[in-house]
């Protein structure tokens, strides 16, 4: 973490030049440590039965497939090796999803019963589309997700929230298909992440959480402007359920605080069912 930072940057990837014979002998983090689930159980129990919230489970550290391959294999080798060196990536794919199988495993048999969400995530788009293609999506990750929602899902009757920032709507059918429930941060500022167009596609198969947009509006707008924008994607999102108020990032620090106290007088104001036409 730099001074002044606010984020872990990668600044080296451990198999950028690594073999499919060094997979085999790369010391990966121990799945089944009993320390990474030390607690969790009697945590997860007393707010399922203690508290009206929703209970959301992580099974801790990296929970992606594709994002951490690519964290140890450099993002521009890794994309490389979708297309040029396919036997690595699934290779890399397969180790990355066995881990968190196992990790999860782990975490679900001591939560499962107490969640209603488990969260996972990959961020597979910039701004302006995805990372790859959707038919290079299905060819190569989209079995390594299904093998890992599905696992999930056989473990617990939680809804699977998914976290992906970007522009990702032409990966949303395979996605759905996968198994995801819920869509976070649906990141309105991105292309083809328009929240109507959203709800009209997939508001019948998924939750949207987020698009309260945090790129311009939170940062730079008036209290006025955030209250509106709250307002709006309420109307967008939230008929007939579906919709979870929040902001696509984290809150930044470059945020006033009025307007993040503006967000959540929104939320509280326009989120409530019956919802309000003003």
């Amino acid at each position: 973490l730099k001074r002044g930072g606010l984020y872990y940057d990668i600044v080296a990837s451990p198999l950028k030049e690594a073999t499919l014979a060094d997979l085999e002998s790369y010391p990966f983090p121990n799945p089944l440590d009993p320390g990474r689930v030390a607690g969790v159980e009697e945590e997860a129990r007393l707010l399922h039965e203690n508290t009206d919230y929703a209970v959301v489970g992580s099974a801790g550290g990296p929970t992606n497939i594709f994002e951490l391959s690519w964290y140890l294999r450099g993002l521009d080798q890794f994309l490389m090796d979708l297309i040029v060196d396919k036997s690595f990536a699934h290779a890399l794919l397969r180790k990355v999803t066995d881990l968190q199988i196992a990790k999860y495993g782990e975490f679900l048999k001591k939560t499962g019963k107490h969640l209603d969400m488990v969260r996972v995530g990959d961020d597979m788009g910039t701004q302006g589309q995805p990372f790859f293609s959707p038919a290079l999506y299905r060819e190569i990750i989209k079995p390594y997700h299904v093998a890992f929602f599905s696992f999930i899902k056989q473990h617990t009757d939680a809804a699977l929230m998914f976290h992906s920032c970007g522009s990702v709507y032409p990966l949303l059918p395979d996605l759905i298909e996968a198994g995801i429930d819920i869509l976070n941060p649906t990141q309105v500022s991105a292309k083809d992440m328009e929240p109507g167009r959203l709800k009209q596609e997939f508001g019948d198969r998924l939750t949207f959480s987020g698009a309260i947009d945090s790129q311009h509006v939170l940062p730079y707008g008036t209290p006025q402007e955030v209250e509106n924008e709250v307002r709006q994607r309420v109307r967008q999102l939230a008929p007939g359920g579906g919709y979870m108020i929040a902001s696509v990032h984290n809150i930044q620090p470059d945020v006033p605080p009025e307007n993040v106290v503006a967000m959540f007088k929104a939320g509280r104001k326009y989120g409530r069912y019956p919802l309000t036409s003003a």
